[in-house]
């Protein structure tokens, strides 16, 4: 390709993170070769900002914002509470909220998720104590699957896609070729909108969870993350591999489907990346600089990627959630100073099988 949007990392950080993956035992044979990064993350970042352009289209890659309103008592900031996902359709027209789960919600009135601002709710009956929320709260993941339900949809939903392989078939060999080698993806969500907030309006008690007869209530917190769902989302460069035999800290649940996420923090580093795709909107990307951390809100955002072939780039499609931070590998690599965040990836294609399905 002759023209590629802005990379947030350079040939020399990705070599010294293969060179750091080899000594933890990913064989040599997988390589993380900056050309294939390059065009990989080219094809994914076009494919995500041509569907920008495209009306309805666009909602294929608008994450879901998902929270409850009421929140237990020992919550402290709003990182706790959000979460981000999916919303499909099934054929039989039923509709789910894939994503992550808080320890923290309380349920009580009801699960909101929005996407694109249509609210999609679960309504169970009963207080703070209900068994679906003691279910959601100990469900064995961070990442869960909720039939929903919305009353007002004026289009046609349009469900995320996976990517297309070179020989125009969906999904097949991705995962083979996440094991041979490292691969370019971007993040959608919408964090930076949040850690730009005053902690008078992200703590807990604060201005948008407050105390309400003894309880925590959410509802202008939800208020916002309808209108914020209504945006573009924000654009995080990712390298995925596989993971490196010597990182045991994988959660088990999700052992056979997990992959390593390099996201880049500070997130400032992504600006360029941003403005390449949000046209139109890219003074959005201007918060960016106020997301220098890992935030658990992250927990089931999606994760896309495309295909880099001879014949150029193929769909871009969903291949994953942020399932959690792998702090043992964080934190060699804050002491090696990489602009980067190890998490873990949970693979879409497995999850939408063997997830947690919790009907009310």
């Amino acid at each position: 390709m002759s023209q590629y949007p802005p990379t947030p990392v350079d040939e020399g950080v990705l070599n010294r993170l293969s060179a750091l993956l080899s000594r933890l035992g990913l064989p040599i044979t997988i390589t993380i070769g900056y050309a294939i990064v390059r065009e990989t993350t080219t094809c994914t970042a076009v494919g995500l900002k041509n569907l920008l352009q495209e009306g309805v289209q666009q909602y294929e890659i608008y994450p879901a914002l998902a929270a409850t309103n009421r929140i237990l008592s020992n919550a402290t900031n709003i990182f706790q509470i959000i979460r981000h996902g999916v919303i499909i359709r099934t054929v039989e027209g039923n509709y789910y909220y894939i994503g992550g789960k808080s320890n923290y919600w309380a349920g009580g009135r009801s699960f909101h998720a929005y996407q694109g601002s249509t609210e999609f709710t679960l309504n169970p009956q009963g207080k703070e104590d209900s068994p679906i929320w003691q279910k959601i709260r100990e469900a064995n993941s961070n990442i869960i699957v909720l039939q929903v339900k919305t009353t007002r949809l004026s289009t046609q939903w349009v469900n995320p896609k996976p990517p297309e392989d070179c020989q125009s078939f969906i999904v097949g060999p991705l995962l083979n070729w996440i094991e041979s080698q490292g691969r370019g993806a971007i993040i959608t969500n919408y964090t930076p909108i949040f850690t730009t907030l005053s902690s008078l309006y992200t703590k807990i008690p604060g201005l948008f969870v407050y105390k309400s007869g003894g309880k925590l209530t959410a509802d202008p917190l939800l208020t916002i993350m309808r209108s914020v769902s209504l945006t573009p989302p924000y654009p995080y460069f990712a390298i995925l591999t596989p993971i490196p035999p010597s990182i045991t800290a994988v959660p088990p649940n999700i052992y056979d489907i997990a992959r390593i996420l390099f996201a880049v923090f500070p997130a400032s580093l992504d600006k360029d990346l941003c403005e390449f795709i949000l046209i139109g909107s890219q003074e959005l990307c201007n918060y960016l600089a106020a997301d220098s951390s890992y935030k658990e809100m992250l927990v089931g955002s999606p994760v896309f990627s495309a295909y880099s072939c001879p014949s150029g780039c193929k769909s871009v499609g969903l291949v994953g959630f942020v399932y959690s931070i792998n702090e043992n590998l964080a934190e060699q690599l804050s002491h090696n100073n990489f602009p980067l965040a190890s998490l873990f990836l949970c693979l879409v294609q497995v999850l939408l099988t063997v997830s947690i399905l919790i009907n009310r």
